[in-house]
C-alpha cells in the first residue's frame, strides 16, 4: 500500500509522502545530480508564460527546472534563480531574446548552446561563473555585456597604461563578481563584434572565443591572471590587444592566426609565452617582450611573415624552439645578454635577418640545431666565449655568410654546421674545440688549430 500511494502521490505532482514533503527547496540546493532522468523534468504549463503568452519563464518547480520548450522565441530567467542548469536551453534556434536577472549566480555547461538566433546577452554583475560552452554556437550572437564596473555608455579603455585626464575620469563602482570564462564559453559566436573581460575574472578558459571571427574589439581588463590555450585563436578581425600587467601566462595558440592583429602591447608583469601563443598572425609588424618573461615558447611567434622588429630585454631566458620560425621580414635581432639557450630553429627561415648580436658578455651556453638555418641575409655571426655547443646545421643555406667568429670556449660543433654556405670566407675556431662533426664549409679561408681533432671535415670533393 505504501508502495501504490508512493507512486499516485507522484504522479499528482504531490511529491513523496515522506519527511522531506513539503520542504521548500532554494535554488541553492539545486544541482545536475538532483536532475530527474531525461525526459522527467516538470513539464511547462501557463504559470511558465508572462502575461504575453509569448516568454518563456525559466524557474524551479517543485526544486526542479521547468522544461524548455524548444521553440521558445523569448526567455526570462526568474529572479528568484540562481543557477541555470546544465543545457537548459540548448538548441533553442529560435530563441531571439533572453533577459537574465540580478541573483543569477552561474550558467552552467552548454546552458544556451546552439541558440542560432540570439543576438545580445547582458550577464548580470551577480554571476560568478559562466561555464564550458555555455553559449558556443550562437551564431547571431553580437553583443555580450560583462559587468566591468563601468557605465554601460563608457568608451573602451585601452588599458595600455596611459594616465588620460585625471578630473574627467569617473569615479567607477565597485567591480562585478564573475571570476571564470569556462572552456568554449562563448567559441565560434561568429557575429560577436566586441568584448570587454572584466577585472573581476582570474581566468580566461581555453577556447572561450575561439572562431569569433567577427571580434574587433577586445578590452582585457588589469586584473585577468591567466589567457588560457586557444582562447583567442582564430579572431581572424581582431586588430589590436593590450595585455595588461595583471595576466602573468599566455597560454599556447591563444592568439593564433589572428590575421588582422598589428598592434599587440604586452605588459609588464608577463612570465609566460606559451607554444604557439601568436603563431601565424600575419599583420603583426612589431613585438616588445617585456623583461619579467623568462620563456618564450615553441613557435610562438612562428609564421608571422609581416614582423620586422622584435625587441628582447634583459631577463628572458630561453628562445624557444622555432620562436620566431619564417619571420621572413625580420630584419635583425638583438639577444638580451641573460638568454641560455637558442632553441632548435629558432630564427630559422628568417630570411631576410641580417644580423644577430650576441654581446661578448653574454649568458649564453648552447646554440640548438638548425637554429639559424635558412637565413639568407645574414652576413656575419660572433659567438660569444660563453657558449659551449654549437648544434647541428645551425647556420645551413645561409648562402650570404661571408665571417664567423668563434670566441674561445667553445667545445663542439654540430654536424654540417656551415653546410651550403657558399660565401664563406672566413672561419675562426679556438683551440677550446674538442670536435667538429662534418662542419662542411664553402671556398675560403678556415684557421683550424692543429690540437683540434676533427672529421668530415671540410668541402666535400
Amino acid at each position: 500500500m505504501k508502495l501504490i500511494a508512493s507512486r499516485l502521490s507522484e504522479a499528482l505532482g504531490l511529491g513523496p509522502p515522506s519527511a522531506s514533503r513539503g520542504r521548500s527547496r532554494r535554488n541553492d540546493d539545486y544541482d545536475d545530480r538532483d536532475r530527474p532522468p531525461h525526459g522527467t523534468s516538470v513539464d511547462v504549463d501557463d504559470d511558465d508564460r508572462d502575461d504575453d503568452g509569448e516568454t518563456f519563464v525559466y524557474r524551479l518547480v517543485r526544486g526542479y527546472p521547468n522544461i524548455v520548450p524548444k521553440d521558445v522565441r523569448r526567455a526570462v530567467v526568474d529572479p528568484s534563480v540562481r543557477v541555470v542548469g546544465e543545457r537548459a536551453f540548448y538548441g533553442c534556434r529560435r530563441l531571439t531574446t533572453l533577459i537574465l536577472h540580478e541573483g543569477l549566480e552561474e550558467i552552467r555547461d552548454r546552458a544556451f548552446r546552439n541558440c542560432e538566433l540570439l543576438r545580445v546577452v547582458v550577464v548580470p554583475r551577480s554571476v560568478r561563473t559562466i561555464d564550458d560552452s555555455a553559449f558556443r554556437d550562437c551564431v547571431s550572437l553580437v553583443e555580450v555585456r560583462l559587468w566591468c564596473g563601468e557605465e554601460d555608455d563608457d568608451e573602451d579603455d585601452d588599458d595600455d597604461g596611459g594616465e588620460g585626464d585625471v578630473a574627467e575620469r569617473r569615479v567607477r563602482p565597485p567591480r562585478g563578481n564573475l571570476v571564470q570564462i569556462g572552456w568554449g564559453a562563448f567559441r565560434n559566436c561568429s557575429s560577436l563584434r566586441a568584448l570587454r573581460i572584466p577585472p573581476s575574472v582570474r581566468e580566461v578558459g581555453h577556447e572561450a572565443c575561439r572562431d569569433c571571427r567577427s571580434l574587433a574589439t577586445l578590452v582585457v581588463h588589469d586584473g585577468v591572471g591567466v589567457v588560457r590555450a586557444d582562447a583567442f585563436r582564430d579572431c581572424s578581425s581582431l586588430s589590436r590587444v593590450v595585455v595588461p600587467p595583471s595576466v602573468a601566462e599566455i597560454g599556447a595558440s591563444a592568439f593564433r592566426d589572428c590575421r588582422a592583429l598589428e598592434t599587440l602591447i604586452l605588459n609588464d608583469g608577463l612570465e609566460v609565452i606559451d607554444d604557439a601563443a601568436f603563431a601565424e598572425c600575419k599583420s603583426l609588424a612589431r613585438v616588445d617582450v617585456p623583461p619579467t618573461v623568462r620563456s618564450i615558447g615553441v613557435e610562438s611567434f612562428s609564421y608571422c611573415e609581416n614582423l620586422s622588429e622584435v625587441v628582447l630585454y634583459d631577463g628572458l631566458e630561453t628562445i624557444g624552439d622555432g620562436a620566431f620560425l619564417e619571420c621572413i621580414s625580420l630584419a635583425g635581432i638583438d639577444v638580451p645578454r641573460t638568454v641560455r639557450s637558442i632553441d632548435r630553429m629558432a630564427f630559422g627561415g628568417c630570411s631576410r635577418l641580417q644580423s644577430a648580436t650576441l654581446h661578448d658578455d653574454a649568458r649564453l651556453v648552447e646554440i640548438a640545431d638548425y637554429a639559424f638555418r635558412g637565413c639568407s641575409s645574414l652576413a656575419s655571426m660572433k659567438v660569444p666565449r660563453s657558449v659551449r655547443s654549437i648544434g647541428y646545421e645551425v647556420f645551413r643555406d645561409c648562402k650570404n655568410l661571408e665571417r664567423v667568429d668563434i670566441a674561445m670556449g667553445l667545445e663542439r660543433i654540430g654536424f654540417n654546421a656551415f653546410w651550403d654556405c657558399g660565401s664563406l670566407t672566413f672561419v675562426r675556431l679556438p683551440s677550446s674545440i674538442a670536435a667538429i662533426v662534418g662542419a662542411r664549409l664553402g671556398e675560403g679561408q678556415v684557421a683550424v688549430p692543429t690540437a683540434v681533432p676533427t672529421f668530415l671535415f671540410g668541402r666535400e670533393e
